[in-house]
């Protein structure tokens, strides 16, 4: 999407509008496809996932029409080349060159050829992933 003050706009109204829960996410607008909340679902992922994806959402919906806003038509782009978090989800042999955006893995997957983002060791990540569950609470988007 590039970028327009009317998307600004219908960002802040949902902003403005919609409150996290860990039972229903942004705007109360829930979780499909999936079951239930996701890690980072708090931060800019979900909450960007409820106003573009959740059509049947109120909330996002009026937050667009109060910025006399057209919603825009959403489509999701290869996770791999896009959004690389763990080599699960991409092909065999994924060329960790086409990376676009990476999503620093906190430790390899089951490919022993995981894209680690540069200058993350494997030691260090496996330190962050024995962190307590009450910390990584704390940690921020």
């Amino acid at each position: 999407v590039k970028p327009s003050r009317g998307l600004f706009r219908a960002a802040v109204k949902f902003a403005q509008r919609a409150t996290y829960s860990d039972k229903g996410g942004w705007g109360e607008c829930g979780w499909a496809p999936r079951q239930g909340n996701y890690m980072d679902a708090n931060c800019g992922v979900g909450f960007f996932h409820a106003l573009f994806y959740k059509r049947s959402c109120a909330g996002a919906q009026q937050s667009f029409d109060e910025a006399g806003e057209a919603r825009p038509h959403a489509v999701q782009l290869d996770m791999c080349e896009w959004s690389y978090q763990h080599s699960g989800g991409c092909e065999s042999g994924f060329n960790c060159s086409t990376i676009r955006v990476h999503n620093a893995p906190d430790a390899p997957g089951s490919d022993k050829n995981e894209c680690m983002k540069h200058g993350l060791s494997i030691a260090g990540s496996r330190q962050q992933k024995n962190r307590s569950k009450k910390d990584r609470k704390k940690q921020v988007c």
